[in-house]
Formats: structure tokens, C-alpha cells, sequence
């Protein structure tokens, strides 16, 4: 059975979104992170804010890559704080709304998580992420950092969507048409993204799982000027260059290619992949 987890950043620290899932949706299951210091109440009535300071507190450290293609490996460590995390808190209403619209207390979970290697000179991160997945193990509190660490990806990728593929330029009038070429997009969008992380993290993969022999052949007589080997490159070579018709300078300080430079790369390679097909049949 599928779980989905809705995923958002400190924008949805709202609590009417904790008093509706709460409300009707028994089921909806919602990580976020939060943005303000807002009084919880613990079983015995005490209230405490969102510092937690006077809890003990139990850690471990984790390893990640946050898939935004612009920050390095973090070294994270998470805190689950004993008295709030073992038991739910309760999320009180904001003091002006009390008593209308029929809100009330929500029970939620909260992890803290902190960064253990800032560079110098940077303030180390640190997010309190609340929400109502059970958290009671170990394996569930690092579940949950990496479920917030794939909000990175699902933004690249809908910025794909909507930068690359011009998803919501579409002048479709009705359904029945705006449908089919969404969901088309959809899947450029995924494989533009896909093939940016695959080159990126198995760099020696075949490039032929992805370009046909025509398009790499394409892309390497444009790029290098000079006569294609006759076994295929790596993906990542093939990336690098098609990327380079995207703008990228490719110089030695220079990062790995993002999404924009290889859909916009992508773009181009299918011209010229056109126009040498074009010359080997008629010219």
C-alpha cells in the first residue's frame, strides 16, 4: 500500500492546514516545516514554545545529499527531544481564533534537526519539522529528514515543468486536450531530471541508455570537431556536452550542469540531430 506524505516548507506553517487534515482527513499524512515559535501543551497543562531547551534530548548523526544541486553533502544531526517526540504535543489555535471556526488543539510530532559541519563563518542549519508520522524509532525520525530532503527534487522538477516545458503557457482550452500534453510534459520533465542525477551519480553508465547512436554521434562531431570513437562514451561525457550547447562553460572551478543548461542543451541537439539525418539521407 502506497503512503503519500504531503511535504511543504516553512510558507505552510499555517494552522488551519493542521486543523483541516486533522478535521477530515484522518488519513492525510503531512510533514512541514516550521517557521515560528508557537506554544505546545504538554499532558500535565505546561506550555513550551518551539526552543525546547529544557528537554533532554536524544541525537544521532546522519549523512545526506540534498538533491537542490547547489549545496555539498550535509553532516546533519537529528534531535529527537525525549519528553516531545516520545509522546504527541498538542497544537494549540492562534490566541486571536480561538473558539471560531471551530478550531481546535491538534496533536502533532516534531523532530529538530541540526547541522554538525557548517563552513566558517556560516550559521549552521537548523529546522524543526512537525508532523503527525509516528516517530517512536529511529528509523522513522531519519525517514523523516529524508522525506523533507526530497522537497528539494519535487521543486527542480516542477520548476522543469514550468520553466522548460512552459507547462502553464499552454493556450489548451478544455481538459480533454490540456491532459494529454501535461501528462507528456510530465515525463520530459522526469527525464530531464533523471538523466541530470544519473550522470551525476553513476557517471560511467552507457550513454546509449538514454541517446540514441545518431544524436551522441551528433553531439560529439559539434562539440569536439572531430571524428566520433567508435565505442559509445559515458553518460556523464555525453551530458557534458550536450549541456555545453546550453551554456555551459564548463571551466575548471565550474560546478556539474543543472537542469537548465541540459534542457535547453537537449533542445538544440535535437535540431542538429535532425539535420544530420536530413544529410545522411539526401545529401
Amino acid at each position: 500500500m502506497c503512503q503519500i506524505v504531503c511535504i511543504a516548507d516553512r510558507e505552510a506553517d499555517i494552522y488551519d492546514i493542521y486543523n483541516e487534515a486533522s478535521r477530515f482527513h484522518s488519513q492525510a499524512k503531512w510533514l512541514i516545516r516550521a517557521v515560528k515559535n508557537r506554544p505546545l501543551i504538554n499532558e500535565s497543562g505546561r506550555v513550551l514554545l518551539a526552543s525546547f531547551g529544557i528537554l533532554s534530548v536524544i541525537s544521532q548523526s546522519v549523512n545526506i545529499v540534498p538533491l537542490n544541486f547547489l549545496v555539498e553533502a550535509l553532516n546533519l544531526r537529528v534531535k529527537l527531544f525525549k519528553e516531545f517526540g516520545l509522546k504527541p504535543f498538542v497544537y494549540i489555535p492562534p490566541i486571536g481564533r480561538r473558539g471560531k471556526l471551530r478550531m481546535k488543539p491538534v496533536f502533532v510530532n516534531g523532530v529538530i534537526v541540526t547541522e554538525t559541519n557548517s563552513p566558517i563563518g556560516e550559521k549552521p542549519i537548523e529546522w524543526l519539522l512537525l508532523t503527525n508520522l509516528k516517530i517512536d524509532s529511529a528509523e522513522k525520525r531519519l525517514a523523516i529528514l529524508q522525506y523533507y530532503v526530497c522537497r528539494w527534487q519535487v521543486e527542480v522538477f516542477f520548476r522543469i515543468l514550468k520553466s522548460g516545458c512552459k507547462a502553464e503557457k499552454l493556450q489548451l482550452t478544455c481538459e480533454k486536450r490540456y491532459s494529454p500534453c501535461l501528462a507528456l510534459y510530465l515525463i520530459i520533465a522526469w527525464r530531464i531530471l533523471y538523466l541530470t542525477l544519473l550522470s551525476r551519480f553513476d557517471p560511467n553508465k552507457n550513454c546509449e541508455l538514454f541517446f540514441s547512436t545518431l544524436e551522441w554521434q551528433t553531439d560529439y562531431l559539434i562539440t569536439k570537431r572531430g571524428k566520433p570513437p567508435n565505442q559509445p562514451p559515458s553518460i556523464a561525457a555525453v551530458v557534458l556536452m550536450v549541456a555545453r550547447f546550453g551554456g555551459f562553460l564548463n571551466r575548471k572551478r565550474d560546478k556539474l550542469p543543472g537542469p537548465t543548461a541540459i534542457w535547453i542543451g537537449l533542445q538544440r541537439l535535437k535540431d542538429f540531430t535532425l539535420a544530420a539525418r536530413a544529410f545522411r539521407t539526401y545529401g
